[in-house]
Parts: structure tokens; sequence; C-alpha cells
């Protein structure tokens, strides 16, 4: 795709690589679709975003604002979500504000098992 060192596919526990050195919030851009419920999205995307990074997740037709409350994306170092829907899509577009406490995302399977909202 003529890409090289812009677009980088990783193979792992996403919890995992969010922590690693070279990907810690360094990522422009993280974009899911049918990745995980928007407290887990929302936390492991966190690690891997730069400040001034955009995560960007498809959501179901409709946009429902209140899968991506305000309070636990601050936490998370996450700004307020802004949904757009273009013909039947929706999609949640957050802005990373604030550097994420080096505990998120937090250990492998804790974000599925004990979601932050």
């Amino acid at each position: 795709l003529g890409r090289d060192g812009v677009v980088v596919v990783l193979e792992g526990r996403a919890e995992d690589l969010a922590h690693d050195a070279n990907l810690r919030e360094a990522a422009e851009l993280v974009a899911a679709r049918g990745f995980a419920p928007p407290p887990v999205t929302a936390e492991v995307a966190s690690g891997f975003l730069a400040l001034g990074g955009l995560l960007v997740v498809s959501d179901p037709p409709g946009g429902d604002a209140s899968r991506w409350p305000d309070e636990p994306l601050a936490f998370l170092g996450l700004g307020p979500a802004t949904i757009a829907t273009a013909s039947d899509a929706s999609y949640a577009t957050i802005t990373k504000v604030s550097r994420a406490s080096g505990t998120i995302p937090r250990r492998r399977g804790r974000p599925w098992k004990r979601p932050c909202w």
C-alpha cells in the first residue's frame, strides 16, 4: 500500500502491547470496529493514543452518546465523545486530552472482567 512506517500491524493481546515502550501513547489514530464494548475499547485505546490522538470506533446505527460517558472517559485521559452518522453507520470519535495512568490499560483480561463503567 506504500504506507511503510505509517501503518503497523501487530499480533498480541492489546492490554500487553499498550504497555510496550515503543507503542505506549505513540499512535495518532486508533480505529476500532467490533473490538469490544465501549469501556474496554476506550481503556485499551488510551494506552496507545498520543496526546491529541484520535480514537474512532464504529457504533451501532443511530449513535447513542450514552455509550460513551464523559466522566469515565476523562479518567482514561480521553475527552468527550462526538457521535457522527453517515448513511446507516455511526461512529464515536474521541480525542486523547491527557496522559493515561501507567496502569491503564489494566492487566490482561481485567478490562473485560471489571469494565470502567
